[in-house]
C-alpha cells in the first residue's frame, strides 16, 4: 500500500534548546512560513477574500497558497518579522509555521528550508537503496494539503504525469517514480522538496540504541553506525516492518534474512508485519524499496 507512509511521515518540531543533540526544531531564519487568516466577514466572502489576498501580496514576501473561503482557512505566505508584526497590527491572524519545512520519517528529520528542491541520494556504505528504476520519494509541498483549488491543482499535475501517490496528513506526498520524474516534480512551483525514502530514514533510532526519538539528518551517520553494529548482528529481536506493498518477494526476503512472520497486520487493516529476526535483518530489509519503516514491535523488545 503506497499510503502506508501516511502513518510514518509527519511534520515534527520541538522547543528544546539548540544544545540538545535530539533537537529537531527548524533552524533560525529571517523569512518565515506564515499562516494568515482574515477576520469575518472577509474570510467567508469570496469577493472580499479575493480582494484581501490581492492586497496581501504587497505586504509579504510571497503568497504561496490560498485555500479559499471559510472561517480560519489560511493563506500561506512568507514574511519577515517586520511584516508579521504589521499584519498582526492590522488585525489579521499571522501564525509563524516554520515547522512546515520539516519532514519527519521513522527515524530521521529533515529541515528542507534552503536545501534545494531535489535532495541528492544519501551515500553511506551498506545503506544504499536497492537499484530499481522506480523508487519511493517523499514530496513536500510548500503549503499544507488542505482541501481546495491550490492542492487540487498539484494533484492534477501529478495525474497528468501518470504518477501514483499517497497523501500524507502533514501535507507531504509519497510518490513512486523514476529519477527523471522526480526532477520534473521538483520543478513544480508548488513543490518545496523532493527526496528518496532512504533506507536509514526508515530505521527507528530505538533499534540502534540511540536516545533520540528522531535523528536530525546531520547525525544520520551515527544512526547508521549503531544500527549496523556487528557485535549484536545475530541477536534475535522483534520488529514491526511497515511496507509500501506486501508481496511474495518481501516475504521471501524476510525468510532469507532469518526472519519469521509472527503477525500479519493486514488482517486488521494495517500495512505491516511483526517479525522475529536477527538484528542484521534491519539493514537487509531497510534497503528494499517496498519497505517503508522498521521499528521495535513493543517497548523493551530490543533489549
Amino acid at each position: 500500500m503506497r499510503t502506508a507512509l501516511a502513518l510514518l511521515l509527519t511534520v515534527a518540531a520541538t522547543s528544546t534548546a539548540l544544545a540538545d543533540p535530539c533537537d529537531v526544531a527548524p533552524v533560525a531564519r529571517r523569512v518565515h512560513k506564515v499562516l494568515v487568516t482574515f477576520p469575518e466577514p472577509i474570510s467567508t466572502s469570496e469577493a472580499a477574500r479575493e480582494k484581501a489576498v490581492v492586497a496581501l501580496r504587497h505586504d509579504v514576501r510571497e503568497v504561496i497558497a490560498d485555500y479559499g473561503v471559510g472561517i480560519a482557512i489560511p493563506v500561506v505566505v512568507t514574511a519577515d518579522d517586520r511584516q508579521i508584526a504589521a499584519l498582526t497590527k492590522r488585525g489579521l491572524g499571522a501564525q509563524v509555521s516554520d515547522e512546515l519545512d520539516l519532514v519527519s520519517f521513522q527515524g530521521v528529520v529533515i529541515d528542507t528550508s534552503g536545501r534545494g528542491r531535489l535532495e541528492k541520494p544519501l551515500r553511506i556504505s551498506g545503506w544504499e537503496l536497492e537499484a530499481k528504476r522506480v523508487v519511493p520519494y517523499a514530496v513536500q509541498l510548500r503549503g499544507p494539503s488542505y482541501t481546495g483549488a491550490w492542492f487540487d491543482g498539484v494533484i492534477a499535475k501529478l495525474d497528468a504525469m501518470g504518477l501514483q501517490y499517497g497523501q500524507m496528513f502533514d501535507g507531504s506526498l509519497d510518490v513512486a517514480m523514476t529519477e527523471a520524474q522526480a526532477r520534473k516534480v521538483s520543478a513544480l512551483a508548488e513543490v518545496q522538496w523532493v527526496g528518496r525514502v532512504e533506507p536509514l530514514y526508515k530505521v527507528s533510532p530505538e533499534l540502534a540504541g540511540l536516545e533520540c526519538p528522531l535523528v536530525p539528518l546531520a547525525r544520520v551517520g551515527r544512526l547508521a553506525a549503531a544500527a549496523g553494529d556487528r557485535r549484536t548482528a545475530g541477536a534475535l529481536i522483534d520488529l514491526t516492518v511497515t511496507y509500501f506493498e506486501d508481496s511474495p518477494a518481501l516475504r521471501a526476503a524476510i525468510k532469507a534474512a532469518g526472519g519469521t512472520v509472527m503477525f500479519d497486520g493486514s488482517s486488521s487493516g494495517g500495512a505491516f508485519l511483526t517479525i522475529s529476526a536477527p538484528r542484521r535483518a534491519i539493514r537487509t530489509l531497510a534497503i528494499r524499496s517496498d519497505v517503508a519503516a522498521i521499528a521495535g514491535s513493543s517497548p523493551g523488545s530490543i533489549d
